[in-house]
């Protein structure tokens, strides 16, 4: 089944947040561009926040954290500058579930505290968030406390495992290490059992795109909000 609806979660009474989650390499980034493209084709105005390019920008911005995930993971993570290697953090950080746990202990509270501000500027604004994250939100509940939401939907975005490993190999990663990030992220049921609505992400771009528009009529989303 492509498209499977429930009834969404609901909250308080001002923001409006539709959640794309999904394990790598399945297609949320893509999921949320064309989500995008539809709401503001509907009229909605829309701000996208994607949590890994949150946590680039967190640790990019803040050296001293960049020196607490040196004093973890080796000096060598940093270069000459002080800027990170992110491929040799990555080559350390999930090398074993104990290695992620330490990075996510690190990167993950500035990281969700960002994007908490994030959203509550966007629903000053008025805007339709959509928050791309890697985890199922049941792992981030730091992103729902304290906040007014009116409405969150939670979609999820899956592909099989060697869809998933093709596309990293296509983005540049070794197959090594998008076979060790894989295999340190939830099982697809954990992104499964919170969604609202769920989109299997294997084929093409046309087939995601007619998945996405099947998805955002069944779900009544446009109409609603």
């Amino acid at each position: 089944m492509l498209c499977v609806s429930v009834e969404s979660v609901s909250y308080n009474r001002s923001m409006r947040i539709l959640a794309i989650t999904g394990p790598f390499g399945a297609g949320k980034t893509s999921v949320t561009h064309l989500l995008a493209q539809e709401l503001e084709k509907a009229g909605e105005c829309v701000q996208t926040i994607a949590l890994d390019e949150v946590a680039h920008s967190v640790v990019d911005g803040d050296a001293n954290l960049r020196h607490h995930l040196a004093d973890t993971f080796g000096l060598d993570i940093l270069r000459d500058d002080s800027s990170l290697d992110r491929a040799a953090l990555a080559d350390r950080a999930f090398a074993d579930n104990q290695a992620t746990a330490r990075l996510n202990a690190l990167v993950h509270p500035p990281t969700v505290e960002r994007a908490r501000v994030l959203l509550a500027e966007a629903g000053k604004m008025g805007a339709t968030a959509i928050l791309e994250a890697p985890f199922p939100l049941a792992y981030m509940t730091e992103l729902s406390e304290q906040h007014d939401h009116h409405q969150l939907d939670i979609w999820t975005v899956t592909a099989p495992t060697d869809v998933r490993l093709r596309r990293a190999l296509a983005d540049g990663y070794s197959e090594m290490d998008a076979l060790r990030r894989m295999e340190r992220q939830p099982s697809a049921d954990a992104y499964r059992s919170e969604a609202a609505v769920h989109i299997e992400n294997d084929g093409t771009r046309k087939d995601l795109l007619d998945r996405v528009k099947r998805c955002l009529k069944k779900s009544d989303w446009l109409k609603t909000n």
